[in-house]
């Protein structure tokens, strides 16, 4: 069985957030649903820099069965052509890792080409990037910005060519980033027909067959949306993908300096 984590959480520190995910709400939630460790990763702003102390202490104080860490998902600027927490940042407020993530086509006229091409490139950089020790959500793609710009919906991985999937492989294995499994922004995300699953499943069969490390995570915005972790350990065991290809902060901490010192 696949070890029960879930390291892709959200509290109502993000403004995204249903108001009930506090940290204490999440963790019993999390009890019920026999999780053995999870991470709190809310989208990293200025406010949320300031706040880390008091969620890190309160992360700290906790007393339950399940581990819990503080990690951020910090987004790429294309403007400035870099993720918005550096090594730096992240040691000095208490951060034990960080996803890099996108939200965007970063485009204004609809180019399927161009919105793959520009979202491998983010994949790349976040793997190049020391700071950032998971990809987020890998070609997820914001339903809310495509029927705002009336353009047509991506209901297929059909369009990522196989080739870019293993660059993207050969790239996380060189230095030991992790893909993230998503279950509510990839595995049952909402508007996709069934086919999608199956086709996301075998993108991930690609990578894991190429050595890729994995994270797991549901992406919670809301405590219902927290059992669909579950999702991301069945896909875990169809793919046979090892414990030890399973990321885990704790022991990323010890692995992950040497790999990214030899850069």
């Amino acid at each position: 069985m696949a070890p029960k984590h879930d390291f892709h959480i959200h509290t109502n520190l993000s403004a995204c957030a249903n108001g009930a995910m506090t940290l204490s709400a999440i963790v019993r939630e999390c009890e019920r649903l026999g999780l053995e460790s999870i991470g709190i990763a809310d989208h990293l702003g200025r406010d949320q820099l300031e706040r880390s102390a008091g969620l890190r202490k309160d992360i700290e104080a906790l007393d339950s069965p399940v581990d819990v860490y503080l990690g951020a998902e910090v987004g790429y600027g294309w403007k400035t052509q870099t993720h918005g927490l550096t090594e730096g940042q992240k040691q000095q407020h208490g951060f034990q890792y960080a996803i890099g993530s996108h939200h965007s086509t970063y485009l204004r006229e609809f180019d399927l080409e161009k919105v793959v091409r520009l979202q491998h490139e983010h994949h790349l950089k976040t793997c190049a990037n020391p700071a950032m020790d998971i990809l987020g959500h890998p070609w997820r793609f914001l339903y809310e910005e495509f029927k705002r710009c009336e353009w047509p919906w991506i209901d297929t991985m059909t369009c990522v060519p196989e080739s870019l999937t293993r660059e993207l492989a050969h790239a996380a294995v060189e230095t030991g980033t992790a893909i993230e499994i998503n279950a509510t922004s990839n595995l049952c995300m909402k508007f996709q027909p069934d086919s999608y699953f199956e086709e996301y499943v075998a993108y991930l069969a690609v990578l894991a067959e190429e050595g890729v490390t994995f994270a797991l995570g549901s992406d919670a915005h809301e405590l219902h949306e927290l059992k669909t972790s579950r999702l991301t350990w069945e896909v875990v065991d169809r793919l046979g993908i090892p414990d030890d290809r399973i990321w885990h902060p704790g022991v990323a901490a010890a692995n992950r300096t040497g790999e990214r010192d030899t850069r």
